[in-house]
């Protein structure tokens, strides 16, 4: 009986079985249930939904452009390779823009020099890809802060050499900002050593502050 559950002075009386089912459908109402998340499937926002969408497009098109590369791209390729080692350049990178849920995929990009090499076939001698080209190049200088060159496949293909002493003069820039940008320098005020050009500045506002 379910009164055995209670003290021995009530399991005799039959008005506490009564109780001791109330009791005990109390507790088990109250006890948490467990839950097999492995087994249950979340449903992502419409949003979040439509952002993975687009990535896995971006991914696949990268993937395509990489299979169905030109001559142009190869000859690149090889050749930023041979001279600034391999992977030195990702070919056909792709930046993704969660914001605005879009993205821009790159011919060629280097994250050590956060440069973007595009290769141009004739349909960008159209005026309307040239505005869009445009379009996107400030996107990505906005956004990623990246220097871009754009040559096209003639140039390529008939003058590599030249290519790659362009591409070799802005990385020497590049590298010449930086180290500019990282070195110390002295406040003519009060002898202060700050690590760039932009600390010094915020010094100079913050301890000097009649400074013009």
């Amino acid at each position: 009986m379910i009164s055995k559950t209670l003290p021995k002075v009530y399991q005799m009386d039959k008005w506490y079985d009564g109780l001791a089912t109330f009791l005990i459908k109390k507790q088990d109402k109250n006890k948490k249930e467990i839950i097999d998340f492995s087994k249950v499937k979340l449903n992502k926002p419409k949003k979040q939904a439509y952002v993975d969408e687009n990535i896995t497009l971006m991914n696949e098109r990268i993937l395509i452009l990489r299979k169905n590369s030109t001559y142009a791209e190869k000859l690149l390729k090889k050749s930023l390779n041979t001279v600034f080692g391999d992977g030195s350049f990702i070919f056909q990178k792709g930046f993704f823009f969660k914001k605005h849920n879009f993205f821009y995929i790159t011919d060629f990009y280097s994250f050590k020099y956060n440069l973007v090499i595009e290769v141009d076939g004739n349909y960008h001698k159209n005026m309307d890809q040239k505005e869009k080209d445009l379009q996107r190049e400030e996107t990505l200088e906005k956004a990623y802060r990246v220097s871009i060159l754009r040559f096209t496949n003639e140039q390529i293909i008939t003058n590599i050499e030249n290519i790659i002493k362009t591409i070799r003069n802005e990385i020497n820039s590049y590298n010449s900002k930086k180290d500019i940008k990282n070195k110390e320098v002295q406040c003519k005020f009060c002898k202060a050593i700050c690590k760039n050009a932009e600390k010094l500045k915020k010094h100079y506002i913050n301890s000097h502050k009649n400074f013009k």
